[in-house]
């Protein structure tokens, strides 16, 4: 059997001592394989929402990576600007006040110095997880779709920015709980 990982012990009785030795082979494969997971991990940004969360506002700015994640909030046609509700954890965007679904409170992301290639939102609960339009990078808005309580904007590259809103026709509010980004530094990716 080919173990990664192998032990010698020698022990000797001599004189009223014990001498110990020990030899570990390490499995160079595994090391490779143990880096690249903790490189993954340190490449993903959550951002938590709340008392104990990283953000604790309805705006914020993030230094990851040698770039930057920044969220600013938007109006837009809401009936009120973003909230930041600190006893639910949760940001709150309203919805437009003419029941069109057209632009409602919402916000952006933008990005500097960083490529994002997967991007996560998740609401409080599936009931709060209404109606949402975005855009990447100044493109054209479409509909995002809710998985439970979250949507995933993966296979995508995005540069720049994600502008988001509350898309809900019924006058809705969309509470978000955590936005989680996977990045790299915009140079390494290019390469």
């Amino acid at each position: 059997m080919n173990k990664p990982l192998s032990l010698l012990f020698l022990a000797t009785l001599s004189c009223g001592a014990i001498s110990l030795a020990a030899y570990v082979h390490k499995d160079e494969n595994k090391k490779d394989i143990i880096q690249i997971v903790k490189a993954e991990e340190d490449n993903i940004l959550t951002i938590s929402i709340g008392s104990k969360g990283n953000l604790k506002d309805e705006e914020g700015s993030f230094n990851v990576g040698g770039g930057t994640i920044a969220l600013t909030a938007q109006n837009n046609q809401g009936s009120k600007a973003p909230e930041y509700k600190p006893t639910l954890n949760c940001i709150e965007y309203s919805a437009g006040p003419d029941s069109t679904g057209n632009f409602g409170a919402g916000g952006t992301f933008t990005f500097t110095n960083l490529t994002i290639t997967r991007a996560t939102i998740t609401a409080t609960s599936s009931y709060y997880a209404k109606p949402f339009r975005y855009s990447i990078d100044g493109g054209e808005y479409v509909s995002g779709t809710w998985n439970n309580a979250s949507i995933t904007l993966s296979n995508t590259v995005i540069n720049s920015s994600i502008v988001f809103y509350n898309a809900d026709p019924d006058s809705n509010v969309l509470r978000i709980a955590s936005f989680e980004f996977e990045y790299a530094p915009s140079a390494d990716f290019t390469a």
